[in-house]
């Protein structure tokens, strides 16, 4: 698995340097109208955000995996977070997908690390976006979690689902829905594994659950702020 890993992350980086690498010598060695070049450094800004996550996701999975990713918690809303993440994603979507988010009534404030449940939504965000090629609605939703004083934090879409026989395997590290050397989707594997830390992190979980064929919903189980002061 760490073999395919590193085979993975060759591609995984060299994808996005590409374009940047090819705009900007476009850029440095033609006579670009202004409208043209706006075009160019907009596709290299795009790039350069991938290339960036890739590095993030990377520096943080290393953070969890040695142990050293301890949560700085706030109080914050889940309407906010969930807010935040459709703003972040709704104008990245491709074509074909839609974006939107639902809190319950009596969902209580979270107490969380602001910038790893972020990165972890975003996770989701991107898993839910690659494994539903052919579009469809991705919904993010809050709610309480019955009597627990938890929230429940879920991703969903209407995507291709997981593999029966994958559902215990998926969260591990350099995990693929798809383990297979023909599969249709790239990445680290790493995304899941990078959720689950984070959540076991703040004293949660994460679970799944998937139809192969209609679609996937992952939950992290989050502390809720009650008696919490920020």
């Amino acid at each position: 698995m760490k073999t395919e890993f590193l085979a993975n992350i060759s591609h995984e980086l060299k994808t996005p340097l590409t374009p940047i690498k090819g705009y900007a010598e476009m850029m440095a060695t033609r006579d670009l109208s202004p409208e043209k070049a706006k075009t160019f450094a907009s596709e290299i800004g795009s790039a350069a955000v991938q290339l960036e996550r890739v590095i993030t996701q990377l520096v943080s999975f290393a953070t969890a995996a040695a142990g050293r990713l301890q949560p700085m918690p706030e109080v914050v809303t889940a309407r906010e977070v969930l807010d935040a993440a459709v703003a972040r994603w709704r104008s990245r979507l491709p074509a074909g997908h839609k974006i939107d988010r639902r809190v319950a009534r009596g969902t209580a404030p979270l107490h969380i690390d602001r910038r790893y449940v972020d990165q972890s939504i975003d996770e989701l965000v991107d898993n839910a976006v690659k494994y539903s090629p052919a579009g469809g609605r991705i919904s993010l939703t809050a709610s309480p979690n019955g009597t627990s004083k938890t929230v429940l934090l879920s991703v969903t879409d209407r995507g291709v689902g997981v593999p029966e026989g994958r559902l215990d395997d998926i969260f591990g590290d350099f995990a693929q829905a798809d383990g297979s050397s023909t599969r249709e989707f790239g990445g680290l594997g790493l995304g899941l594994a990078l959720v689950r830390s984070v959540a076991e992190a703040h004293g949660g979980h994460l679970t799944v659950d998937s139809r192969e064929g209609r679609g996937s919903t992952f939950t992290m189980v989050l502390p809720a702020a009650t008696g919490k002061r920020s």
